[in-house]
């Protein structure tokens, strides 16, 4: 199982590795038992947890509880299961950035010299191209140097 439900993308991936933790830990805790606790059908909790059907908004609550989530993991559960069941590209986009806020993409500071050279694009531009260039000219080295060098090779170059 992963640190913290923040690292997934996917709510029946956490549900998954969930259930695997709890079922090491009792042999008792099984797809009834969670079926019988979130007052939804053995068959459909199954479903969920292979990927083939989602949770019904109304058990979401109770796999919280099941769960025993703190607020701000609830939360990103409601996330991931919202993140999961968007129906369009914005929609998506909309949940994964309320996840990536909850997850807390830690700040940098940058030095003078790092602003400055964000601050122009052309900046990057001629830094890729002389990275280019620079892969240009070792391999056209390389071409005319393909063969291994020897003895021989060096006094016939001698003359």
């Amino acid at each position: 199982m992963k640190a913290s439900i923040t690292e997934y993308l996917d709510y029946r991936d956490y549900l998954n590795d969930f259930y695997k933790l709890k079922r090491d830990e009792d042999q008792f805790f099984s797809y009834r038992y969670i079926a019988k606790r979130v007052n939804i059908d053995a068959s459909h909790i199954a479903k969920i947890f292979s990927k083939k059907r989602h949770l019904p908004e109304r058990g979401i609550d109770a796999f919280i509880a099941l769960c025993l989530l703190n607020k701000r993991d609830a939360e990103c559960f409601i996330l991931l299961y919202k993140f999961s069941r968007a129906k369009t590209d914005e929609e998506s986009k909309k949940h994964y950035d309320a996840l990536l806020a909850l997850k807390g993409v830690p700040a940098t500071k940058l030095e003078k010299n790092q602003i400055e050279f964000i601050s122009k694009w052309y900046y990057t531009s001629i830094l890729v191209l002389l990275d280019i260039l620079m892969d240009l000219l070792y391999n056209f080295r390389n071409s005319f140097f393909n063969e291994p060098y020897s003895v021989f090779n060096l006094s016939a170059a001698r003359g």
